[in-house]
């Protein structure tokens, strides 16, 4: 018996020693761990793969530009990319790093709060379910919007709601697919820094437009592209979208199989099975003296070693065909902004709608229909238009001729240019100065309705109120039409239009986003800026509708 005892008491002893010298050396390991991919390769673990069943440690071996954007020092970090190639794993990866090692909070920012309790739950809770390390750092890990990890914290919130980040203060902040994002918010969410010794940033997001979003903070970087050696000819080289040999015609030529990735050096096809391996030795190189404290990362799908050349070229073909595969192609697949021809009106669009005429001091000479568009902002803009009308075409099909354009400071001198141009319907703006607007509605009754841009309308109805002079329209479509009317030159402008009624045309630029709802929708953004005479082109288009819609058909017959 005592024999037993003392057995089970050595047992116990060993088993207690073995417990301590696991968690010691588990303990020297977790300090002796000094940058952010050490820390990945050691502790991260991802889903395992299909036919296997053990969650596997995370490697770098099909993303190898990762490791190195890991181990970044610099305050801000900048991705612009394509999608799929790692860069959101990064920023897990990072931002777990920051809560475990440095002990510092993370505020991790999406464009809206859906995408933020999905992402939560989708990428963040897996992320920390599949490792022990992170399942025991980390408690309360069901909370969407907030995790402790002792004394750090990962706050995870959408970019729509001001005041669910400025409270936050942080050392840390991760910022995914910033176009998608309220723009004006992103130096509200730098702001959250701004009490920190020491920082640090990272963010990232397929491009859109040129100057716009993450290539407008792109510009002011380093602008890193990854080279690495050709296994060919062992020059060094990087792939961007003149190394696609794109094969075949169109998505219907079965030729686009036979397209290639090659070396812009030698000219040989580079082999897709083996990617991976050849890509080992890359490293991200400058190609802007930029700060070197604010580095910037370039990467695009011609480096996946899942994406093939065919399914690349593929994609490329369909954008012949359709615009936004056009849009998609370039954004999305190569990681560079474009916009396609159909998505903004181009000085050369313009040059071509020009006639041989001045503007207009009146519309006298006329026998036609005259509608006038107002936009109302720190000056009031305004556009005056004349239709030529026929019955075989929908109403918005006439082509339109502009006869004047210019802004007022008051709204009373808009009553002159009704009278002066003798305007049969107007659509004038609702917002900002609504009092206004309703006035001047109000003065002209029954020949002017106030409009309020939506977005939740997929038409161009013009939900017309009943009870009163007011009109609501989905923004993008009515500027779709208008942008189409300079595609096909079904519009005229004025020899001598002003150089600033040409500059706000040009402003608007068709983006595509996300809705409260996560819905995928395209808007109008000016980029900051001026696009007054935009609008009032639109709600001339719209002044037409309404006046065909609304009880204006007998005195616009006369003149079809």
């Amino acid at each position: 018996m005592k024999w037993v005892v003392i057995n089970t008491i050595g047992l116990i002893s060993m088993a207690f020693f073995t417990q301590f010298a696991d968690t010691l050396n588990a303990t020297v390991k977790h300090r002796a761990i000094s940058s952010c991919s050490e820390w990945t390769t050691s502790y991260r673990m991802i889903q395992p793969k299909r036919g296997s069943i053990e969650p596997a440690p995370f490697n770098f071996q099909y993303y190898p530009w990762l490791c190195e954007m890991h181990d970044s020092l610099a305050t801000r970090n900048v991705g612009q990319k394509s999608a799929q190639m790692g860069y959101t794993e990064l920023i897990l990866n990072w931002t777990f790093y920051k809560n475990d090692v440095h002990k510092q909070s993370v505020l991790y920012v999406l464009p809206t709060d859906d995408n933020a309790g999905d992402f939560s739950a989708s990428r963040f809770d897996p992320a920390i379910e599949t490792s022990p390390h992170l399942l025991n750092l980390y408690t309360d890990t069901k909370n969407k919007g907030h995790k402790r990890a002792g004394i750090a914290n990962l706050y995870i919130r959408g970019s729509r709601a001001k005041n669910k980040l400025i409270s936050i203060p942080v050392a840390n902040i991760a910022i995914d697919e910033l176009d998608q994002m309220v723009q004006e918010h992103i130096e509200l969410i730098w702001e959250r820094m701004s009490g920190q010794f020491e920082k640090q940033s990272w963010s990232i997001s397929t491009p859109t437009v040129e100057g716009y979003g993450i290539n407008k903070m792109f510009r002011h970087t380093t602008q890193e592209h990854n080279f690495f050696s050709c296994p060919l000819c062992s020059r060094k080289i990087e792939l961007t979208f003149d190394n696609l040999e794109i094969c075949g015609d169109n998505q219907d030529d079965m030729d686009y199989k036979r397209s290639r990735i090659f070396c812009g050096e030698c000219k040989g096809t580079l082999p897709q099975e083996n990617k991976y391996e050849y890509l080992a030795d890359g490293k991200f190189e400058k190609t802007n003296d930029g700060d070197s404290d604010n580095r910037g990362f370039y990467i695009n799908q011609l480096y996946s070693s899942t994406i093939t050349p065919a399914e690349l070229a593929l994609s490329f073909l369909k954008g012949l065909e359709d615009d936004d595969a056009e849009r998609e192609f370039f954004n999305s697949k190569m990681g560079v902004p474009h916009v396609p021809s159909s998505y903004q009106i181009s000085q050369e669009d313009i040059e071509s709608c020009k006639g041989n005429y001045s503007i207009f001091p009146d519309a006298h000479s006329f026998n036609t229909f005259i509608t006038m568009g107002i936009d109302v902002g720190t000056k009031i803009h305004w556009e005056v238009d004349s239709w030529e009308l026929s019955a075989s075409r929908e109403i918005n099909d006439n082509p339109v001729q502009i006869l004047n354009a210019g802004s007022v400071d008051h709204f009373e001198e808009l009553d002159d240019i009704m009278k002066q141009y003798g305007v049969h319907y107007c659509v004038i703006d609702a917002n900002p100065e609504r009092r206004a607007s309703v006035a001047f509605t109000k003065r002209h009754a029954g020949r002017v309705r106030y409009c309020f841009y939506g977005v939740a309308k997929m038409d161009r109805d013009i939900n017309p109120s009943i009870e009163k002079p007011m009109v609501s329209v989905n923004r993008a479509m009515w500027m779709d039409l208008v942008i189409k009317k300079f595609k096909n030159e079904t519009i005229k402008l004025p020899a001598n239009i002003s150089i600033e009624y040409q500059t706000h045309l040009k402003a608007n630029v068709k983006i595509v986003k996300e809705d409260k709802q996560g819905n995928i929708i395209f808007i109008y953004d000016n980029l900051g800026l001026p696009d007054h005479f935009m609008h009032t082109r639109t709600y001339n288009e719209i002044a037409l509708k309404c006046a065909w819609n609304g009880g204006m058909n007998e005195d616009m017959g006369d003149r079809v």
